[in-house]
Parts: structure tokens; C-alpha cells; sequence
């Protein structure tokens, strides 16, 4: 299968794409390249997402959408749109639908695309994933965000209040976004509810992750205040580690995750971990992804904490009440794939 991912360079929107393409290349041959887009016009993307599927390609392409840009997928990269076979185009993220949609005309490909409703042009999609539970469609399908890790590779997680026996957990932290800052309050808050579980549950041992997005000022103070009290916490940072340097934290038998990051939280849910989604007190997620949360969590793929309520009861009880998946999410994605005709 030739495949064609669409990137707007944005990491989180490339690792889901990158989570479809996982789930075809482990039950089929795969070759995979990337072309890295950006748009060009700021009209209506409802407007654009119709539009490509009416005019004519070279038309609509001048219009509104040129290649290049960055793309950290670790795939072969194309400048233009191919000209030879492609089978699948595969994108996230808003930016990239109304692109698929014309690429996959101008290519006469199937094409997927992982995001939410995009009426009225879904029938443009050969499936369009989405993870917020919604009426029935034809070309649309429920889908917990795709991510490029397997289950069936790791260890499972080990229940945490078993006679007292060592266990490990994990904290991911994200970072500052265009919806929420980061405070030292925040950062000192939260730092007061691990050094309180380090001494609620010692036989817990834990790793705090940082990422690319992590204010340096803030957890710095977070780091300080740990590292004065003496607690048992080691620090993994992102500067130092780079991309995956927080894949230990999939072989913990717990996995925290701060709200503002989806792409994270996907991947501890893929992996088959107990997740809490952790939000600081005052922090609202967007809308989108308020919708995806509300579904993981209904469907108990995840529980919700806040910094000032993290505790023991509340750890312990939202951890007992997950149910992880029965089969790796890499097979459910491609199941769900063949049952569109891909």
C-alpha cells in the first residue's frame, strides 16, 4: 500500500496520522512518505472543505493551499503533490481536511482523516475518525485518538494497592498552549501533591516527564520545591532525552497527564496504562478537546484529577475504575479501517 501523509507540522497532529499508519503497516506492507503543506488563504474551512471536493485540483491548490513546511515525522518527504500511485491519503489537525480531500481526488485515493465532524463535506472522506461520539454516518466512525504505540509490546500494568508491593508511576507534564499559561503557583501546587503521595503510598515510586512545551521558568520552581523536600521523584527532561523520552512511562503501571496535552494522553491510553488526566485548578480546555475528553473519560479510558485533589483516595479509586482495552488499539483502528473498505 502506497500512503501519502499530509502534515501541517504541528507534532501532535503528526503523530496521530502517524498512529493510522502504525495500525495499517502492522497487518500490511506499507510505504509511506509525507508531504508537509500549509494554507494560503484564510477563508471559511467549511467553505474550503467544499470546494475541494468540486473544483478542479490545480484551481483549487493555487487558491488556497502550497507545499512546504516542517514535518518531524521520520518518513521520506515530497516537495509536491506525487504523481505516480498513491493509495491512501492520511491527515489531522483542520488545516489539512479540506487538502485531503482535493489530494485525495486529484490521486484518485481513499482517503482517511482523524478529527471531528466536518459537514458537510464528510462524505468527501473514504472515513473520517473522530473522537467524539456522534449519530451514525457512513463515512464516519468512533475512534480513540490514534497513536503509533503498541500494547502488546509492553509489560501490563500491575494493580497499585496490591499488599504494598513496589510500583511505578509516571507524570507527563505538557506545557503552555494558546488556551492556558502555566503559573509558579500551579507548578508549586502540584509539586506539594507529589511530595504528599510520595509519603501517602511509598511503595509508589515515581518519574516526572516534561516535554517540549514545558515552561522552563515554572518547572524549575516545580523541580526546586521537590528536590528541597527530599522526596524520591526522578526527573526526565525533554532537553535532554529529546522525542521519546518519556517512553518509560509506558511501562509504568500508572500514568498522569496534564489536560493540555491530547497527544500524550493518547498514548498512555494506548498503551494500556491506567491514565489520569491531570488539570490545574483554574485551566479549561477548548471545546474540542473538552468534547474528547468528556468521551474518554464516559467511556473510562481515563479519570479526572485536579492538582489541588490529587491524592491518595482519589488516585487509587479513579485507577481501580478504568477499564483498559482489550485488544491493542493498533487492531481496533484497523479493524475499523476495513470495515470503510480501506
Amino acid at each position: 500500500m502506497q500512503v501519502l501523509i499530509l502534515s501541517d507540522g504541528v507534532p501532535g497532529h503528526e503523530r496521530s496520522s502517524l498512529g493510522i499508519l502504525a495500525a495499517l503497516a502492522k497487518h500490511r506492507s506499507v510505504e509511506a512518505r509525507v508531504l508537509p503543506i500549509r494554507e494560503t488563504s484564510r477563508l471559511s474551512r467549511r467553505v474550503k472543505r467544499t470546494l475541494a471536493g468540486i473544483l478542479p485540483f490545480g484551481l483549487f491548490w493555487r487558491m488556497f493551499y502550497a507545499a512546504g513546511g516542517e514535518t518531524r515525522a521520520a518518513l521520506p518527504v515530497v516537495q509536491n503533490v506525487p504523481g505516480d500511485r498513491i493509495d491512501l491519503v492520511i491527515s489531522t489537525g483542520p488545516r489539512t481536511a479540506a487538502a485531503n480531500i482535493a489530494v485525495a481526488r486529484r490521486l484518485r485515493a481513499k482517503n482517511v482523516y482523524f478529527g471531528f465532524g466536518k459537514r458537510p463535506a464528510d462524505g468527501f472522506f473514504t472515513l473520517l475518525l473522530t473522537p467524539e461520539q456522534r449519530a451514525p454516518h457512513p463515512h464516519r466512525a468512533y475512534a480513540l485518538r490514534p497513536s503509533e504505540i503498541g500494547a502488546d509490546a509492553l509489560p501490563d500494568p500491575r494493580p497499585l494497592a496490591q499488599n504494598g508491593a513496589e510500583r511505578q508511576a509516571a507524570i507527563l507534564f505538557g506545557g503552555q498552549s494558546k488556551h492556558y499559561e502555566y503559573t509558579v503557583a500551579d507548578l508549586e501546587l502540584l509539586a506539594e501533591r507529589i511530595i504528599a503521595l510520595t509519603r501517602e503510598l511509598p511503595w509508589l515510586s515515581w518519574t516526572l516527564f516534561d516535554s517540549r512545551r514545558t515552561p522552563r521558568s515554572a518547572f524549575a520552581r516545580l523541580v526546586e520545591v521537590l528536590r528541597a523536600s527530599a522526596a524520591p521523584v526522578e526527573i526526565v527532561r525533554f532537553a535532554d532525552g529529546g522525542l521519546m523520552s518519556n517512553s518509560a512511562a509506558f511501562r509504568s503501571d500508572l500514568v498522569l497527564v496534564t489536560a493540555d496535552s491530547m497527544s500524550m494522553l493518547a498514548e498512555s491510553v494506548a498503551s494500556k496504562r491506567p491514565t489520569g488526566v491531570l488539570f490545574a485548578d483554574t485551566y479549561k480546555p477548548p471545546k474540542r478537546d473538552e468534547k474528547e475528553l468528556a468521551a474518554m473519560i464516559a467511556d473510562r479510558r481515563a479519570f479526572r484529577l485536579t492538582f489541588s485533589g490529587l491524592n491518595a483516595e482519589a488516585l487509587l479509586q479513579g485507577a481501580a475504575c478504568i477499564e483498559t482495552l482489550s485488544t491493542s488499539q493498533l487492531d481496533t483502528l484497523y479493524e475499523t479501517m476495513t470495515r470503510y473498505g480501506i
